[in-house]
């Protein structure tokens, strides 16, 4: 006897999604069967982006019989999340697009994703690091974030020792919401490992600051060993802070190198123009002036000779005029 096929699974929407709509061929239906399911025509689609998962309910009818389900919908989010080793416990290090990245949905929307901190760690947090080291205030406690400051290196994440057990390693984990424009926003999880700080391993994350302890234990002299000889340093090596550019090194030295120049330029132009016209003084050199003697009184000579001295063999005698007598 021949077998006969089995009927095709059918389904009705019988409790509608609250977000979105279910399309077939790009229409929406309320009915649609297996096969469009295992052919990928029927595609869930977001209309609200206030939420990121909805549901609704379908009754399915196969071999004759009834039953109803409920489908769950959660949108995953387009980020890139950090996978690495465990992280230093006491530490801050840097939060950069190593660690979370949403690159590739903020070239696939036109815009910069925003994040928001559903859930800290348990043991840390989450701040703001200071632009310069002038600026007031500290590092600040964070609750909302954007791309843009992963990539400018703004934020850091605190990591906290676990409090009432002995020291070891630890797990902990973020959770974030992920908005960008026109998608529903999405929940990602960080999960990491922590450990108890260890300065002699390398850190593959940019490290702001190392637990007090450790840089105590740095700053001491360097034992020797019982031979005499000098032994290895007992010193952590430095972390991996992260370098800023140009721009950078000006906000973070505005008052000790800007304004210093600054008075040195103010200085040169007022100097320059003075030193200009001391060296045109000298290359003019000064003017001989004749000096007028004074005219000698009625009656007196000069002091000086006013008449030109002759040979003595030009000299003319001179001679009594006759009736001429001197008194």
């Amino acid at each position: 006897e021949q077998m006969r096929e089995e009927p095709e699974a059918a389904y009705r929407l019988i409790q509608g999604p609250q977000y979105g709509h279910l399309l077939v061929g790009g229409r929406p239906t309320s009915a649609f069967s297996q096969f469009q399911i295992d052919q990928g025509e029927v595609v869930f689609a977001f209309t609200n982006f206030s939420s990121s998962h909805d549901h609704f309910r379908v009754l399915a009818l196969a071999r004759g019989v009834n039953a109803s389900a409920v489908v769950n919908v959660t949108v995953r989010a387009l980020l890139h999340v950090w996978a690495g080793g465990p992280w230093p416990q006491g530490a801050t290090l840097r939060l950069d697009p190593t660690v979370l990245d949403a690159g590739e949905l903020a070239n696939r929307t036109g815009s910069v994703p925003r994040f928001r901190l559903l859930e800290g760690p348990r043991h840390g947090r989450v701040v703001r690091v200071p632009r310069a080291r002038t600026e007031p205030g500290g590092s600040q406690l964070v609750e909302q974030f954007t791309q843009q400051d992963l990539e400018d290196g703004r934020l850091g994440l605190e990591v906290g020792r676990p409090e009432g057990r002995a020291p070891g390693p630890a797990g902990d984990s973020l959770t974030l919401e992920l908005w960008a424009q026109g998608v529903p926003p999405a929940v990602a999880s960080l999960d990491f490992a922590t450990e108890p700080y260890n300065a002699a391993r390398p850190y593959s994350v940019a490290l702001l600051s190392v637990p007090e302890a450790a840089r105590t234990e740095a700053g001491k002299p360097e034992s020797s060993t019982p031979t005499g000889e000098p032994g290895p340093m007992a010193s952590s090596p430095e972390p991996a802070v992260a370098k800023g550019g140009f721009l950078s090194f000006l906000e973070a030295n505005m008052f000790s190198v800007i304004i210093p120049m600054c008075l040195v330029l103010l200085l040169l132009a007022l100097i320059l123009p003075l030193l200009f016209y001391l060296r045109k003084r000298n290359k003019t050199g000064k003017h001989d002036v004749q000096v007028l003697t004074a005219k000698p009184r009625n009656g007196l000579a000069g002091d000086t000779e006013t008449f030109r001295k002759v040979e003595p063999g030009q000299a003319i005698p001179l001679t009594a005029v006759p009736g001429q007598l001197f008194p």
